[in-house]
């Protein structure tokens, strides 16, 4: 299971670094819409390929766009 958050704190990977996690998911969304969460999960789940590769790394998504950042 991975940790799915809106909250900044946890894109701090030296308080939460993701080797330790089976992923760290921080959304970012410009409104408190559910619309907009639903969108944004939407193109996380979608993407089977970022899914695979998320243990022990930190993704930032939104409705558009993912970032992973490479393992440490």
């Amino acid at each position: 299971m991975a940790l799915l958050t809106e909250d900044w704190g946890f894109a701090d990977i030296r308080r939460y670094p993701p080797q330790e996690y089976h992923g760290v998911v921080v959304f970012q969304t410009h409104d408190n819409g559910v619309d907009e969460k639903v969108a944004a999960l939407r193109n996380l789940m979608i993407r089977t390929d970022v899914v695979a590769a998320l243990p022990g790394r930190l993704a930032i998504v939104t409705t558009t766009r993912i970032r992973l950042r490479p393992p440490l």
